[in-house]
């Protein structure tokens, strides 16, 4: 289980928003430019919006001949653009219409095409930013799907696969939501400003004292992003173990079924679900507190305009038009400055989910590369193991000074009880590691200085643990070597035995084997995955108790198979049976990570104190 995140200080935070833009914005610049490009225009008919009021309220509450007068002499709007002269065009292509009526006429069209402007530029920059952000998620999902595949094995023990997959979802959206935050802002920031222009324009006087009472907000919202950093680590960890507690249900439902632990289980999935319900309520809580504040700093702020306009109404006598558009401005501007002040709210939210992503990407645990890898250059396929040692954690050593030889065209068994570390000498061999010293070389060349491709296409893998895609079976085999034809598939299935039960199955080669083979019985899979050996055709095999979920019966038969396959190859073998290795050129038996003997079975069985011998004759029994 992954350890419970830290909180992203201050700092982290800028970094971590940095980044995003650096890694994102080159890459749409030209979007998100005509994105702003409408954001402005949008704004700016809200803006305007702010002085078509005083044009609303002059044509509905203006005596009619102070109209039509104002109309026929044409002075300057209240707008600063003259509307008369719209009124008097109106006028003019119908003459049937009075001054005053072509007036109402003029402000009701620019009012229409203030709010079509407004509307039609938000829809193109809402389209834009959310195929940018669509793309975005895309991109990171690539990213970290391309970053995992090139991963050692290493890599997967430091972040289980519960942690994977919820990074690969949640945190790769949430890169896209904290782009589509700070761009969304952007048209908020070009709102508040056209709204605050007009009301300075307005009265400068009340909109200063408008903008000092709502600035402490500025101060309670530092204090609730701290707790919302806490909060929101502590959630996304908590759906981590959710969908952990699912993926063991899933995998392990024979074993719980047979042990009854459903109800272990149960509890388990109640109690992740019901720490996540808990930090969720905790987050909204927490999150929801700005609202009550921007209510209550907004709601005083327009009390003070109030009052304000009615002293200046009833004491002093004058008029209310450019009163009541300083208020519109006001009331207009409340929502777009309230998203601003949360931003920081949401924004440390996704943040804790953004710096998950982060470290899985930044987390490189790939092997060293040479500077000039070279291809296997393969001859007879000797191994060798030179002095070494091995340990996949600090202080827990698995294989100690280990030198042996698997020669090459021939047959080498490792023996020896579990833990004793022969897997892992296949491992090296594949080089999904490298060893902390010593060397591992194939016909002399050492595995650091070789390409992995080239050295990987050169080897055939059976393993006890067999993986299946969740396709058909013809698929499944040819998944190898996919070039293969169906005759090639269908011959490597008979030489392993496979293609009298393939031929069983209700669409026979084309037969969907379900979520890794759980159609199929054990035996059916590793049958699946040593007809892949066969298709390989490599010039190394590596059979790691390849024939463990067969029965004997099977197993004699894989076993002649095998040995078919086994001629001209070199061949290392990992069994538990000694029937299936008594034939093999060199054995090499391990203990506690260690090369404890070495011979053939005759010599090595020979000892009667020897482990191999011990080991011979517990079998026997």
């Amino acid at each position: 289980m992954e350890a419970q995140p830290q909180p992203p200080t201050p700092a982290e935070s800028r970094g971590l928003v940095l980044r995003i833009l650096r890694e994102n914005f080159r890459l749409y610049v030209g979007r998100y430019v005509l994105a702003f490009l409408l954001m402005a225009i949008s704004a700016g008919a809200t803006g305007f919006s702010v002085f078509l009021m005083r044009d609303i309220l002059r044509v509905v509450f203006t005596p009619r001949e102070e109209l039509i007068e104002s109309a026929n002499n044409g002075p300057a709007g209240p707008t600063g653009m003259k509307l008369e002269w719209l009124g008097r065009l109106l006028q003019e292509i119908s003459i049937n219409w009075q001054p005053g009526v072509a007036m109402v006429v003029a402000v009701a069209v620019a009012i229409l095409a203030v709010f079509a402007a407004k509307g039609l530029a938000h829809y193109g920059a809402t389209v834009i930013l959310s195929k940018i952000g669509n793309n975005i998620v895309a991109r990171q999902q690539v990213r970290l799907a391309n970053h995992l595949l090139g991963q050692p094995l290493a890599f997967f023990s430091r972040f289980p696969s519960g942690g994977l997959l919820t990074r690969a979802s949640s945190s790769a959206r949430s890169a896209r939501d904290v782009m589509n935050l700070l761009m969304t802002r952007v048209q908020d920031v070009f709102t508040a400003v056209a709204l605050l222009a007009a009301m300075f324009t307005l009265d400068w006087k009340l909109s200063a004292a408008a903008v000092f009472i709502i600035s402490p907000i500025v101060i309670l919202l530092g204090k609730i992003i701290r707790r919302i950093r806490k909060v929101a680590g502590a959630e996304f960890m908590g759906n981590v173990r959710i969908i952990s507690v699912m993926q063991e249900a899933i995998f392990g439902n024979k074993l719980i079924k047979s042990y009854t632990l459903e109800g272990r289980m149960r509890d388990r999935f109640e109690h992740a679900i019901a720490d996540v319900e808990q930090r969720s309520n905790k987050l909204a809580v927490v999150a929801s507190r700005t609202g009550p504040i921007m209510e209550f700093m907004g709601g005083l702020a327009i009390a003070s305009i109030v009052l304000y306009g009615g002293y200046r109404n009833v004491v002093l006598g004058q008029s209310a038009e450019s009163l009541i558009a300083f208020l519109t401005a006001v009331l207009l501007a409340y929502e777009p400055i309230k998203r601003i002040a949360r931003m920081n709210v949401s924004l440390q939210a996704a943040l804790v989910s953004v710096r998950m992503l982060y470290e899985v990407l930044d987390a490189d645990f790939r092997l060293a590369v040479s500077e000039n890898p070279q291809p296997l250059r393969l001859g007879n396929g000797t191994i060798d193991f030179r002095n070494v040692s091995f340990s996949y954690l600090p202080g827990t050593s698995v294989l100690n000074d280990i030198t042996l030889t698997c020669p090459g065209g021939s047959v080498t068994a490792l023996v020896g009880p579990s833990g004793s570390g022969k897997s892992t000498l296949l491992n090296l061999i594949e080089r999904f590691h490298d060893p902390d010293s010593g060397a591992v070389l194939i016909d002399g060349q050492n595995l650091r200085g070789l390409s992995l491709d080239s050295l990987r296409s050169q080897m055939s893998l059976v393993s006890q643990d067999t993986f299946l895609f969740s396709d058909t079976l013809r698929n499944n085999i040819r998944v190898v070597r996919p070039e293969a034809t169906d005759a090639e598939v269908e011959s490597a299935a008979r030489a392993a035995f496979a293609h009298d039960f393939i031929l069983e199955q209700a669409q026979g080669y084309d037969t969907q084997v379900g979520e890794n083979g759980t159609n199929l019985s054990g035996g059916q899979r590793q049958r699946i995955s040593i007809a892949r050996a066969f298709l390989r055709n490599a010039p190394i095999l590596l059979l790691d108790e390849a024939t463990s979920a067969l029965d004997s019966e099977s197993e004699k038969q894989i076993q002649s198979a095998f040995d078919e396959l086994m001629k001209g190859r070199t061949t290392i073998v990992i069994a538990h049976r000694f029937s299936t290795i008594r034939n093999a050129r060199a054995i090499h038996v391990l203990q506690g990570g260690r090369l404890v003997a070495s011979g053939s079975h005759e010599q090595l069985v020979s000892d009667p104190d020897g482990l191999y011998s011990q080991l011979h004759r517990l079998q026997q029994r």
